[in-house]
């Protein structure tokens, strides 16, 4: 079996403002977790043909160099060798205030090919207003020693519209990141939780939040990115040529990945489309307990249906610039592409918001826009 790795580090050294990701706060990564994380991994990649890497959090950068190498090891050591020199991208998520000289040397001496690094914004009040542990200097620091030290792939996360962000913040901000030697740009659109401090601000009345001009800003910045040659391949994803995330794309492209961690999750796809989807306990102290006893870690089990996941193909893979094409589904479903799908794709064809060649469909970089319209319509 061939899949995707994903690798949860939930911890923090603060947490943001709008962040509903799962984490706790801590100066750094107990030992007695990466103990347990090496015993998860080993155990669950064992015979299966890992294709990509993703360690995120949380904060990954909080690892030791001793800690991450014992990752690295139980992925790629003797218990998996078959898988060692297959892994086609290997990603680590990074605060900014982490990106040292020190910190970049360390990780070039790793199997990590790529660094996702959370810029987020370059405004100091925006920085500040959602508690980012680094502001302004830190992230062009960061920007500084990548072009110095690190020689593999580089991410960077941006945030549109951030509470108190401009036009021209944005814009600047942008800029410094299309000019940064970054080959991947993350370019999101601000998600107001109702559970987040940030969420709890806007509920309660005491922010107030213009979301149709958050969507002029976002559409500004992505015909600035596009502009200065980062193609945009995915909803929130833009990149110069050849430089996708593989490992995203498993998600997109309804394939298998596995989830190691307190907090991760998995899904594991049959030959009937089906899928038998797993997501480990939140809680820490019993997620170690668990997997030290007993190998695995208690959680939840969903087994999803052919239906949903019919919809999940679609509903992710129309997140893709390129769409999602009729062989595919019929090798994952063993049936044609539905005839109210393919209808539906005609109709937005007429409105200029879709794009049918042969047996693939897509929806336009103006019809993403309208790509939670268009699922619910099918």
């Amino acid at each position: 079996m061939k899949a995707g790795l994903y690798i949860h580090i939930p911890f923090c050294i603060s947490k943001c403002t709008y962040c509903d990701f799962f984490s706790i706060p801590a100066a750094a990564v107990p030992d007695a977790y990466v103990e347990a994380l090496v015993k998860e991994i080993k155990i669950k990649t064992k015979d299966v043909e890992i294709e990509t890497v993703y360690v995120g959090g949380g904060t990954p950068s909080l690892l030791t160099e001793s800690q991450l190498k014992l990752i690295c090891d139980a992925i790629s050591g003797e218990n998996n060798e078959k898988c060692s020199k297959k892994i086609e991208e290997f990603t680590i998520e990074v605060n900014p205030d982490d990106v040292t000289e020190d910190f970049l040397k360390m990780i070039s001496k790793t199997p990590v090919t790529r660094i996702s690094c959370g810029i987020q914004s370059f405004s100091k009040k925006c920085l500040s207003y959602c508690k980012r542990r680094a502001g302004p200097e830190e992230n062009l620091k960061a920007l500084e020693n990548f072009k110095k030290y690190w020689t593999g792939e580089l991410s960077l996360d941006l945030i549109a519209a951030v509470p108190f962000e401009t036009d021209d913040s944005m814009m600047e901000g942008l800029l410094l990141a299309v000019n940064s030697g970054a080959n991947h740009i993350s370019f999101y659109s601000l998600t107001i939780e109702d559970e987040t401090p940030l969420g709890k601000e806007f509920t309660s009345g005491r922010l107030e939040y213009d979301f149709e001009k958050a969507d002029e800003m976002w559409i500004k910045g992505r015909d600035l990115l596009e502009s200065h040659g980062f193609e945009q391949y995915e909803v929130s994803n833009f990149c110069k040529p050849g430089f996708q995330c593989r490992h995203n794309l498993l998600y997109w492209n309804h394939k298998n990945y596995l989830g190691c961690g307190s907090g991760a999750a998995q899904s594991l796809y049959s030959e009937d489309g089906t899928a038998r989807r797993t997501q480990n306990t939140c809680n820490i102290e019993k997620y170690i307990n668990s997997v030290m006893k007993t190998g695995v870690s208690i959680g939840e089990t969903e087994l999803v249906d052919r239906e949903t996941s019919v919809f999940e193909f679609f509903m992710m893979g129309l997140r893709k610039l390129s769409g999602i094409n009729g062989r595919d589904y019929k090798s994952i479903f063993n049936e044609e592409l539905p005839a109210s799908f393919i209808s539906k794709m005609k109709d937005w064809q007429k409105k200029g918001l879709a794009v049918i060649e042969e047996d693939n469909f897509s929806l336009t970089r103006e019809g993403l826009l309208f790509l939670n319209t268009f699922l619910q319509e099918l």
